[in-house]
C-alpha cells in the first residue's frame, strides 16, 4: 500500500527482521513491505524491488553486518536515497559501520529496537507518518517550512556528536569523546587523544585539537589552555589573540573576563588588557548586569563595577552573581537573602542557601534542606520538598526527589513530568536533556523522548 513502510534487509536476519515487521504491523495496523519470498535475482529483482520501494515514502534499513555486505540490501538503500525516501536505520547486531556505508548514511539516526524507549519513539513517529494520506503533500509543506536546525550533543557507546531535534536525525555522527554545546557557531570537541579543538555546524573540524582544555566561544572568543598549564584567548580562526600567561580564566561576558595570576584576580577587556588590576582582589566571578563579586583579603565578598570601583561594600561572608536586579547573599550566621544594586538588603537572610532569580522565581532551602521556589517579594510560592532543583527556563524547572529521581514542575509547582529520571537539565529551545541507568535522552515539554 503507498505511503507506508519498505523493509530492506539481508536474507540471513530474516527471522528477526519478520518479527519486528510482524510487531510495527500489528501495534501501528499497517502493512511494512518486505521481501518474503527471496526474490533476490537478476531482472524480477530489479523490476518488483524498484516498484516497491517507488510506492512506499518510508524505507526502513535493517542494519546489520550482514546487510552492510550484502549487494541486494545497499542497491535497495542507495536506490531509495536517491529517490529521496525516508531512511531510518534500525540496528540489529551493534556491529560497526564499514567505511562506505558509513561514507553515505552514517549521519542517520539508528534505533536500537532493544531500547525500548528508542522502539516506542519509533513506533510514534511511524504512526505520524503513516496516517497521513497526503504524505506527499506534507513533505513539500516540510521542505517550504523548514525548522532551523537545534543542534545538541548527542552519546552512543561513549561517543558524542549532535542530534537535530527538530527532525531526531543525527546531523554529527557520535566519533569524539566529549563535545559542549554550540556557541557562536562552533563546539568545543574532545579527540581520542583528550585534545580540544572545534567544528562547525556540519561536522567539519574548524580549529584543530591542538589544546589540553578549552571554553566555549562568547562575544566572539574562546579561552584555550596549553601543556604547560597556561590560559590565554583565540578567535575563531584559531589565532591566539590574547597570549597564554595566566593561571585560569573565565570566558568574556559583557566585554570583560576574570583572569588569575599566580596571587590574585582580575579583568581584562577583548585586546587582553587589564582594565581591573590582579594585586587587589582574592577571588571574582564574572560581570552580570554590570557588576561583578569580588572578595577581598578578609575574606568578605562585594561588587565591584565596570571601572573596578567598589559598587557594594565587602560585608557579605559569601554572594552570587546579580540576576533580574537581585543577588543572594550570606550573612555571618550563614542565612541567605537577597540585595539591590544599592547594596541594600530587601530579602531577608532566613535560608540556608539559595539560587539565582530566573523567570521571577528563585529556589532556596530551608532548614530540613529542603527545596522551594520564592518570588521577588520573598513569598514562598513552591513549597519547600524538593531536595535540588535547576532554575526556572520556558516556564518549567527540573526538580529532584527523595528518591533521587529528576522532573518538572511548572511555576505553580505542578508537576508536569514526572521525576523518574536519574538526571534533567533545564529546557532551552522547548527540549531538556535527561537521562536514566543506560543513556541520555532528550524530551519536549510533554515528557516524550525526542532523541
Amino acid at each position: 500500500m503507498a505511503n507506508e513502510v519498505f523493509i530492506s534487509y539481508s536474507r540471513k536476519d530474516y527471522e528477526i527482521v519478520r518479527k519486528i515487521k510482524a510487531e510495527i504491523d500489528q501495534k501501528l495496523g499497517i502493512y511494512c513491505w518486505m521481501d518474503l519470498d527471496g526474490i533476490e535475482s537478476g531482472a524480477q529483482f530489479k523490476k518488483v524491488i524498484i516498484s516497491a520501494i517507488n510506492r512506499h515514502e518510508i524505507v526502513l534499513f535493517m542494519k546489520s553486518l550482514s546487510s552492510m555486505n550484502s549487494e541486494y540490501s545497499m542497491k535497495e538503500i542507495t536506490y531509495a536515497n536517491n529517490k529521496k525516501k525516508r531512511i531510518i536505520l534500525i540496528d540489529l547486531d551493534h556491529s560497526s559501520m564499514n567505511d562506505d556505508f558509513l561514507f553515505d548514511f552514517g549521519n542517520r539516526d539508528i534505533i536500537d529496537w532493544e531500547d525500548n524507549l528508542q522502539k516506542e519513539k519509533l513506533l510514534r513517529d511511524l504512526k505520524t507518518w503513516t496516517n497521513n494520506n497526503e504524505l506527499e503533500q506534507d513533505n513539500l509543506s516540510i521542505q517550504t517550512n523548514v525548522k532551523e536546525p537545534i543542534l545538541r550533543p548527542y552519546e552512543r557507546n561513549g561517543k558524542w556528536g549532535f542530534i537535530d531535534l527538530n527532525t531526531g536525525e543525527v546531523v554529527i555522527p557520535p566519533r569524539w569523546n566529549n563535545v559542549d554545546e554550540f556557541n557562536d557557531g562552533l563546539a568545543a570537541v574532545n579527540d581520542e587523544n583528550d585534545k580540544c579543538g572545534f567544528i562547525d555546524e556540519t561536522g567539519k573540524l574548524a580549529i584543530y585539537c591542538n589544546w589540553k582544555e578549552c571554553r566555549e566561544f562568547s562575544e566572539g572568543l574562546a579561552a584555550v589552555c596549553d601543556a604547560n598549564n597556561k590560559w590565554g584567548y583565540i578567535d575563531k580562526t584559531g589565532k591566539v589573540v590574547i597570549p597564554r600567561k595566566w593561571i585560569f580564566i573565565e570566558s568574556f561576558i559583557e566585554g570583560l573576563a576574570a583572569v588569575w595570576d599566580e596571587n590574585n584576580t582580575g579583568f581584562i577587556d577583548k585586546t587582553g588588557n587589564l582594565v581591573i588590576d590582579c594585586n587587589k582582589w582574592m577571588d571574582s566571578s564574572r560581570f552580570s548586569e554590570g557588576l561583578a563579586p569580588v572578595c577581598d583579603a578578609n575574606n568578605k565578598w562585594g561588587f565591584i563595577d565596570k571601572t573596578g570601583k567598589l559598587a557594594i561594600y565587602c560585608n557579605w561572608k559569601e554572594c552570587r552573581e546579580f540576576s533580574e536586579g537581585l543577588a543572594a547573599v550570606c550573612d555571618e550566621s550563614e542565612k541567605w537573602g537577597f540585595i539591590d544594586k544599592t547594596g541594600n538588603l530587601v530579602l531577608d537572610c532566613k535560608w540556608m542557601d539559595s539560587s539565582r532569580f530566573s523567570e521571577g522565581l528563585a529556589a532556596v532551602w530551608d532548614e530540613n534542606n529542603k527545596l522551594g521556589f520564592i518570588d521577588k517579594t520573598g513569598n514562598l510560592v513552591i513549597d519547600c520538598k524538593w531536595m535540588d532543583s535547576s532554575r526556572f527556563s520556558e516556564g518549567l524547572a527540573a526538580v529532584s526527589d527523595e528518591s533521587e529521581k529528576w522532573g518538572f514542575i511548572d511555576k505553580t509547582g505542578k508537576v508536569v513530568i514526572p521525576c523518574k529520571w536519574n538526571s534533567a537539565n533545564e529546557f532551552k529551545d522547548g527540549f531538556a536533556q535527561v537521562s536514566d541507568e543506560s543513556r541520555n535522552y532528550y524530551i519536549d515539554k510533554t515528557g516524550t523522548i525526542v532523541g
